[in-house]
């Protein structure tokens, strides 16, 4: 009987993502990045991939408009920010692990990346360039516009409702940000009434990106984050699959649905995650995050 903790399924419904966190690079003359400008996002095809020599593989490179970066390597996934050099808007200094360059070749219909790790020797490997989701129409063009960001976590908003659930009990609950301690000690009073196991983690969300290249990444204060793909709607409900590995354990894929809802007036934007419980006994929960840019 497999049963979940409804938050821990809802960040969701998988594992955790390595990415490590070190100290800034120190190359000089690298400036903040210039939103839409510099974000670019490149995969390395598998043969490639193999080719590699180093101990770590490289398989990807992106930059979102809000200045994250994502490496997915052989040996887990990282993320963080980025500066750019102004001079050549395709060379990244990535905090906590080096520079990376996005290279033309051919006239530019063909492309190669060169991985830096501070303190290491160039790797350099060919890559194929990801374009921009093309909207399904001009009211998904819209919406996108207005939610590519990096939205911050203000409150998070939680209900249970299920077959013997008392009704009470699938009245929202307000948090102020995503403490995930804080939730915790809600939901352990839950389960000690109506007995549903849960295992939990008490990490803390600090922020959710949505980027124009279908990357959808949810970072936590500390050294963890995950990171997937979205695919939009026009009435802003969305699914999105989460990749992730965890050492010792092979790459597992998580699914979702829910809906975003921007305001420009206010610079807010509500994103709603449904989720599963516990499916024995028919619970399921929704986890509502109120952000702001």
């Amino acid at each position: 009987m497999k049963k979940y903790l409804f938050i821990a399924a809802t960040l969701l419904l998988a594992g955790l993502v390595s990415c490590e966190k070190g100290d800034k690079n120190e190359n000089k003359g690298f400036t903040p990045p210039a939103q839409k400008e510099s974000a670019v996002k490149f995969t390395v095809p598998e043969a490639q991939v193999e080719a590699q020599t180093g101990t770590v593989k490289y398989l990807g490179f992106e930059a979102t408009e809000a200045g994250l970066y994502i490496i997915p390597t052989s040996t887990g996934t990282r993320i963080g920010k980025y500066n750019i050099d102004p001079k050549n808007l395709k060379k990244f200094d990535c905090e906590g692990f080096g520079i990376v360059e996005i290279v033309a070749l051919s006239r530019a219909t063909s492309w190669k990346i060169i991985f830096t790790p501070k303190n290491e020797s160039p790797i350099e490997t060919p890559a194929t360039e990801v374009e921009k989701v093309t909207p399904k129409n001009d009211k998904v063009a819209k919406l996108l516009d207005q939610i590519v960001n990096t939205w911050k976590i203000e409150k998070t908003i939680i209900t249970i409702s299920g077959d013997d659930l008392a009704k009470e009990l699938g009245v929202a609950h307000g948090f102020d940000g995503c403490s995930l301690p804080e939730i915790k000690d809600y939901v352990e009073g839950l389960a000690k009434n109506y007995k549903f196991d849960f295992d939990f983690t008490g990490y803390v969300v600090e922020d959710v990106t949505i980027s124009e290249r279908g990357t959808f990444i949810i970072r936590f204060k500390g050294q963890e984050a995950y990171n997937g793909e979205w695919e939009l709607n026009e009435d802003g409900t969305f699914t999105y699959e989460l990749s992730y590995e965890q050492e010792g354990n092979p790459l597992v894929n998580g699914k979702a649905t829910g809906k975003i809802v921007p305001n420009e007036k206010t610079g807010t934007c509500d994103l709603t995650i449904n989720v599963t419980v516990d499916s024995d006994k028919n619970y399921k929960g929704t986890v509502i995050f109120k952000m702001k840019n």
